[in-house]
């Protein structure tokens, strides 16, 4: 309280720029920090005075110099005493300088700045800015993404969902889509497990073709794996392969098992170990979904039915001597060659 009264008691435009810097949260261009508070004549005065005073903090004095409080505590009570409506004001004010920032540097060095407070003011957002601010969401979650600063990211890619309704699974499919992408992967690698499950159900939902919806099944597959539900991301897959027009067995029998193996042996044979090297790249999208489905369970099998990893890796093995190899094709291999030294075939496990 004694802070805030402090502040209170300040003149109109340098109490307005401890506001600006209270919502902003970061060290910002002094030149935003002076355009948001409306300081115009005088604007080094008050800013020497409140620096004085202990209150922020600066660079320097010129235009791009940063500014920011002194500290965070000033920060908290100045929020405390603010409605939401004018931190929100605050918030998209920021927001546009920001944009207009950005815009003008050549690597989008305010692009995080930008999106965070126009995702904080996303109530004062008119429908058609609201996909524009989608789009940046995007941006910045695929460059955070990048870097891999996942939980931002992920952050991202949700606010990009969130300013969308329904309907943009009509007329902004491409965008709606590739942030409902985005968010179920960087949910994955923050274990966000509740809301990797509402994005996987839109994908799954939304997506006009099963390889639009592909990248919701292959993350419910591996986020079953990290929880260690080993069955249940069997399960996952052998829908996803259901979808993609193959089915696998989820317990097969020492039958099925032999019949891989024999097949496997059989398509190796007909090319032999040069003529593998030569293969052509896998081309079609159908077969390099489903070798990446099958190899993406190969842990789990290992766990839940060890007879199981056998069929993937022969399956892998046939799939990639007949439409070309692929990123899993050596993975399958080895394993593969695991295969043929338990049935004492060393040589040829050494050959493959």
């Amino acid at each position: 309280q004694v802070l805030a009264q402090r502040v209170k008691r300040l003149p109109d435009h340098q109490r307005t720029l401890v506001e600006v810097l209270s919502v902003a949260n970061n060290p910002i261009p002094l030149h935003i920090a002076f355009q948001q508070s409306g300081l115009t004549d005088g604007a080094l005065r008050s800013l020497w005075t409140l620096r004085a005073s202990h209150l922020i903090r600066t660079t320097g004095a010129g235009a791009n110099d940063l500014v920011e409080l002194h500290h965070d505590r000033m920060r908290e009570s100045v929020l405390d005493y603010l409605s939401r409506d004018q931190t929100a004001e605050l918030h998209l004010g920021l927001a546009r300088a920001f944009a207009a920032e950005n815009d003008a540097s050549e690597d989008d060095a305010w692009i995080f700045d930008c999106v965070r407070h126009f995702n904080s003011a996303h109530q004062l957002l008119a429908d058609a800015e609201r996909v524009d601010i989608a789009r940046l969401n995007l941006s910045a979650a695929k460059k955070a993404r990048e870097t891999g600063a996942f939980p931002l990211a992920f952050d991202c890619f949700r606010a990009g969902t969130e300013l969308l309704g329904e309907e943009a699974w009509s007329e902004e499919y491409e965008l709606i889509l590739a942030l409902h992408s985005g968010a179920a992967e960087t949910a994955h690698f923050n274990a966000a497990w509740d809301e990797l499950r509402e994005h996987v159900e839109a994908l799954k939902s939304h997506g006009r073709s099963v390889f639009d919806q592909l990248v919701g099944w292959e993350v419910q597959i591996d986020s079953c794996i990290a929880r260690k539900d080993y069955a249940e991301s069997i399960d996952v897959a052998i829908q996803a392969l259901h979808l993609l027009e193959t089915e696998l067995p989820a317990n097969p029998s020492e039958a099925e098992v032999g019949a891989a193996v024999q097949l496997a042996m059989e398509s190796l044979g007909q090319v032999g170990p040069d003529g593998l090297k030569n293969l052509a790249i896998a081309d079609d999208l159908r077969i390099i979904a489903i070798m990446r489905i099958l190899s993406s369970i190969s842990s789990a099998a290992y766990f839940a039915a060890p007879s199981l990893l056998v069929v993937l890796a022969c399956r892998q093995v046939v799939a990639s001597v007949k439409h070309g190899l692929s990123s899993v094709t050596g993975y399958a291999l080895s394993v593969y060659g695991i295969v043929l030294n338990t049935l004492g075939l060393h040589q040829d496990a050494q050959t493959w």
